[in-house]
């Protein structure tokens, strides 16, 4: 199964902010909010990374590995897609660039009170839950490049099977974005498999395609995780940056359940380009 970077799911909180740019600092200022920039052929293309800092005995970081991943597509394909008693549904394909010809689709509703994972179209494909310990009893740096990088991919809820062809409709749509996003606003965006809430913490300025992007942060916990993500959305870009972060993790030996050291992991897609 492929699973390294099918970012998809980039967009299962997606906003977009009308808005201009300061004439001095070149920072684009919110003014408005509005949906989330769906049209057909609007695109996005995302790098990836993952970096991994060890811990010493005193607190501090002893050595940081950082792997690149890839790139991934998102497009948008269809903007009036009818499923079952849902109409006017965006459809999204995503795929990785070194593997063009194995890719995700998603089906989002885009109403006046959020965006809304609606199904996708991955059958047989396992739906990931970050587990609180591993078989070890402990939540291991393995662990989190399993579950989070090699089954997930950073911003998409399933990965693809070259297998699966069938749409699958989750049990609850999803309220992945609540309108109109302002600071302090809190939602809970899924129940099952596992609970998580969302809440806009703030205005963060972010670097990415090439410009300084004002950004909302979105923060996402999931509840009995050490698990913390958190999204970035940009006026006229929509999603610019997501980093998926787990801390205090164990290392262990290939040969003892036992703990032998702890790291931090950070799983991170930043915007390269769009079309539009």
């Amino acid at each position: 199964m492929k699973s390294d970077l099918i970012l998809f799911i980039m967009f299962v909180c997606l906003l977009l902010v009308s808005g201009c740019k300061d004439a001095k600092t070149g920072i684009v200022i919110p003014e408005s909010v509005a949906k989330y920039p769906f049209a057909v052929s609007n695109e996005w293309e995302y790098k990836t990374v993952i970096k991994s800092e060890y811990y010493n005995k005193s607190g501090g970081f002893d050595s940081t590995i950082i792997e690149e991943l890839g790139n991934t597509i998102v497009r948008v394909i269809s903007s009036n897609q009818t499923l079952k008693s849902y109409n006017s549904l965006f459809r999204l394909e995503s795929f990785e660039v070194k593997t063009p010809q194995w890719k995700s689709e998603h089906y989002y509703l885009n109403a006046d009170s959020g965006l809304y994972g609606i199904a996708y179209s991955n059958a047989g494909v396992a739906q990931v839950v970050i587990p609180e310990k591993s078989s070890s009893h402990y939540l291991t740096l393995k662990d989190f490049r399993a579950k989070v990088v090699n089954k997930t991919g950073l911003f998409f809820e399933n990965y693809y099977s070259p297998l699966a062809d069938s749409v699958q409709f989750y049990e609850i749509p999803r309220k992945v974005l609540a309108y109109p996003i302002s600071i302090g606003k809190k939602w809970v965006e899924l129940i099952i498999p596992f609970f998580r809430e969302r809440i806009v913490t703030g205005l963060v300025d972010i670097s990415a395609n090439n410009e300084i992007n004002r950004c909302y942060e979105i923060v996402g916990e999931m509840m009995g995780s050490k698990f913390v993500m958190k999204d970035y959305f940009a006026p006229n870009s929509g999603l610019v940056r997501r980093d998926v972060i787990a801390d205090s993790l164990f290392i262990s030996a290939p040969d003892s359940p036992d703990p032998t050291g702890y790291a931090k992991s950070t799983f991170t897609s930043i915007l390269v380009r769009n079309n539009f």
